[in-house]
């Protein structure tokens, strides 16, 4: 599976990059949103693992201009992860995202993220809320959105 890894600390996502290369994913890591983009243009990826709390514009931002890029092909599916799974619980803007981790998870569980096999346990997962206008409500200002 190609998966498009938008994480802002560096050393965290060559570490998972490493480790999704290994169980036998094609990983690329993004640390900025341009790079994000570019990278979408340039490859199809069938998932996204997201930080929630990208430095550079958020990564709900980040999640809608991935899919303005790719509306051409099919949605891949896209994975949150966040170390404030308290703050991110059960909010409505979830539902954007298949599936919301908390860091830190373990490898088991984003993999069964990534999958789709991800069930609500433990620490380890974030139930997502459902709602058809999820993003109403959200604050845009101070957001880049494209």
């Amino acid at each position: 599976m190609n998966v498009l890894i938008a994480e802002g600390n560096v050393r965290l996502g060559e570490v998972l990059a490493q480790m999704l290369d290994a169980e036998g994913h094609i990983s690329t890591v993004v640390f900025n949103w341009q790079d994000a983009v570019l990278a979408q243009r340039a490859r199809s990826y069938e998932a996204y693992l997201i930080d929630l709390e990208f430095p550079d514009c958020g990564g709900i931002a980040m999640l809608g201009s991935l899919r303005r890029e790719a509306s051409s092909g099919p949605s891949a599916r896209a994975i949150g992860w966040t170390t404030f799974g308290h703050f991110w619980r059960g909010l409505p803007i979830t539902s954007m995202f298949d599936a919301v981790v908390e860091k830190p998870a373990s490898m088991k569980t984003i993999l069964a993220a990534l999958q789709g096999t991800a069930r609500s346990s433990s620490n380890d997962s974030i139930d997502s809320a459902s709602s058809a206008n999820a993003c109403e409500w959200w604050p845009q200002s101070g957001w880049r959105l494209d």
